[in-house]
């Protein structure tokens, strides 16, 4: 990831974070996925890109739920944290890396 990394919480936490620094790279809380969803994190990153032409990269933590990454690369979100060593992590990667995107772990 970035050298500068915030976790954000909600889209007044990225107008801020990228106010101060426009290269900055964006985290959900851990395990956002789960209790907010990725449909959330999507909407919220796009509507931050509307309206400050912010572009780099924005993480969904997935915790260690397979499931929700799989349901996130789904709705669109495609730079993923998950932290397992599920059997289908590798599979999981390679989905994202088609549509342009990453799956790293920050426990393993």
């Amino acid at each position: 990831m970035h050298a500068t990394s915030i976790i954000i919480h909600g889209l007044a936490d990225a107008k801020t974070a990228v106010a101060r620094d426009a290269s900055v790279t964006l985290r959900s809380a851990p395990g956002a996925a789960a209790y907010a969803g990725a449909l959330w994190w999507r909407e919220l990153i796009a509507e931050l890109r509307a309206h400050t032409g912010w572009q780099a990269l924005a993480w969904l933590d997935c915790g260690d739920q397979t499931a929700l990454a799989v349901e996130a690369i789904r709705c669109g979100v495609v730079h993923l944290i998950l932290d397992t060593q599920s059997p289908t992590l590798d599979d999981i990667r390679e989905i994202a890396h088609g549509k342009e995107g990453e799956v790293k772990s920050l426990l393993f």
